[in-house]
């Protein structure tokens, strides 16, 4: 997954349309926190909740209802963790070439992950880090 593909499942380049070919782009982009229009994006383009997306960026509901009626920037840790949820939503599209499979797969439990919820082991890098190798060997039919 691309970091322009992984910026357009959030909206697009939220750096006034500038493009954000490399890693080193999207880590100044994040930096500067993503708009709010980018969870709005998210949670539009693949059927999220709002229960879905307190979790991904840490916060409360209330709190998430809050930052909508504002439309603030989300801090880094927020942006950070919605770029690689969006980054490894894209890339289960990709996978199971289909935006319903994905979604289905990412919130059920997947032995390869010891009956874990995908889209609940993103929010560490370390989960993420999982998901993604899960990812690979399934789209690469290796035995899981």
């Amino acid at each position: 997954m691309s970091p322009s593909h992984t910026l357009e499942l959030l909206g697009g380049s939220p750096a006034g349309g500038r493009k954000a070919p490399t890693s080193l782009n999207v880590s100044d982009i994040l930096r500067g926190g993503l708009p709010f229009a980018a969870v709005t994006h998210l949670k539009n383009g693949f059927a999220l909740s709002d229960e879905r997306l307190a979790t991904i960026l840490d916060v409360t509901q209330r709190t998430l209802s809050r930052m909508r009626s504002a439309q603030t920037r989300l801090s880094l840790a927020q942006s950070d963790r919605l770029y690689r949820v969006a980054g490894l939503v894209g890339l289960a599209e990709e996978v199971f070439e289909s935006r319903e499979a994905a979604l289905q797969w990412l919130c059920e439990a997947q032995i390869g992950l010891n009956q874990r919820l995908p889209i609940e082991e993103m929010m560490t890098e370390a989960g993420a880090e999982e998901v993604r190798k899960l990812l690979y060997r399934i789209e690469h039919s290796e035995s899981i």
